[in-house]
């Protein structure tokens, strides 16, 4: 099972964008996405529900819950 940093990872990759670029997309601080893609930060309830809100990505599955073989959208 994938944790939060890898299906962000994931999900960067999916949508082709950098990790400032999805900082501006989510309106999530680009140090915070560095901390938990870097494992040092657990990602707040703010910043999964902006992230899940602008992707349309299942906060369950960014947590690491379900499929790793398959993207949850909503």
């Amino acid at each position: 099972m994938n944790n939060t940093k890898d299906r962000i990872k994931i999900l960067l990759s999916e949508l082709k964008m950098n990790q400032k670029e999805f900082s501006a997309f989510t309106g999530v601080d680009s140090a915070i996405i560095c901390r938990i893609l870097k494992g040092e930060h657990e990602i707040s309830v703010p910043a999964l529900r902006k992230i899940s809100d602008t992707t349309k990505i299942s906060p369950t599955w960014l947590l690491g819950y379900g499929s790793d073989d398959e993207i949850e959208r909503m």
